[in-house]
Parts: structure tokens; C-alpha cells; sequence
């Protein structure tokens, strides 16, 4: 059943906060095709998001301002979160935020959220917003939000710095592998 793991009962919540629908707290976008490509390096160059983040720039914008993107079609299940003037394409939605949710919040709340309930098992897989800010999440204070936005911000920094070194230490090992096939091969070293 959709949904069902995103039951949080109300007695597990710290105090202050609520349980609600996350339509309350946003409201949603659909993007649309952009009319003219732009240079990334041009002037007036605006970011242009795919469901796999910027690919390409235009001169107008859908919205200024924070908000939080996912896809509709293509990558599903990774929003991402932006800051200033962007486009969104027709594969893309877009949240707005009203009051008593942030968007980086917000952000993080729906990475921890559990997509595959709402990806459809179709040729051409795909999410509907409207099940998505219908499911109910668990709504912190602002203040609690923003204590949270400073953790999360300085633990996923941390993390990502660390995948960056691993990620360094693959590209030298796969290097170095690739060096003695080379030197067994053309016969610079025997076995």
C-alpha cells in the first residue's frame, strides 16, 4: 500500500512538533521547456534543471527564490535544492514554500523520504506530485528546523568530503591497474 511506510506516530515525536500534509506547507510547480538556449558563460545566463540537476542555461527564469526540485520522469526519488533565479523543465516539478517549512528542510526531509511506493511500473517510470504532498511528514518548530539545517549541513559536508577521498583513492587504484596490465602486456615485465 502507497504510503505505508511513512506512517510516524504522533507519541514518537519530540515535543512541538506536528504531523501534517506537506501540501499545507508548499505549493507545487510543473517546468516547462524552455524558449532559447544560452552560453553557461553568457550574461544573463539562468541555470536550466533537469531531473538529473543544471544541464543547460537559458535567459529567463520560472522562479527566484529558495526552492526544492524533483523529477517527474528520468532520475526519480533525488530532489534538489536551489537557491536564486532557475528553469525547470516539463520532467521537472518545483516546490514553493508557504510558511512553518524550509525549503533546505525540506530538502532534507524528502531525501530520507521513500519514493519507490510512488514510482510508477510503467515503460516509462514516473512520479505524481499530488501523491507526494499528500503523504504526511513530521513538521519540527522553525527553530527546530534551523538547529537541525546546521547539523545536517555540517554532517553531510563532512561525508561528502570523505566520498570525495575515497572517490580519489578509486580513480588512483583503478590508475595503478591499469599501469601494470599495461607493463604485463607489452612485455616491459614478465611473470
Amino acid at each position: 500500500m502507497k504510503g505505508e511506510k511513512l506512517e510516524v506516530r504522533s507519541e514518537k515525536l519530540p515535543e512541538g512538533w506536528t504531523i501534517g500534509l506537506l501540501k499545507h506547507f508548499v505549493t507545487v510547480h510543473n517546468g516547462r521547456e524552455i524558449v532559447k538556449e544560452v552560453d553557461k558563460f553568457s550574461e544573463n545566463a539562468i541555470r536550466v534543471f533537469g531531473s538529473g540537476g543544471v544541464f543547460k542555461y537559458t535567459d529567463n527564469y520560472l522562479y527566484d527564490g529558495e526552492a526544492v526540485l524533483f523529477g517527474r520522469k528520468g532520475t526519480l526519488g533525488k530532489p534538489i535544492y536551489t537557491e536564486g533565479k532557475f528553469w525547470a523543465v516539463d520532467t521537472m516539478y518545483f516546490l514553493t514554500f508557504k510558511k512553518n517549512l524550509l525549503a533546505k528542510y525540506c530538502y532534507y526531509m524528502l531525501s530520507a523520504f521513500d519514493w519507490q511506493p510512488f514510482i510508477t511500473q510503467t515503460a516509462l517510470p514516473s512520479v505524481v506530485a499530488s501523491e507526494i504532498v499528500a503523504q504526511k511528514f513530521p513538521i519540527p518548530p522553525l527553530t527546530s528546523q534551523l538547529s537541525l539545517l546546521t547539523f545536517l549541513d555540517r554532517k553531510c559536508a563532512e561525508i561528502d568530503e570523505l566520498i570525495a577521498i575515497k572517490q580519489q583513492k578509486i580513480e588512483a587504484l583503478k590508475e595503478y591497474k591499469k599501469s601494470v596490465i599495461f607493463e604485463y602486456v607489452t612485455g616491459e615485465k614478465e611473470v
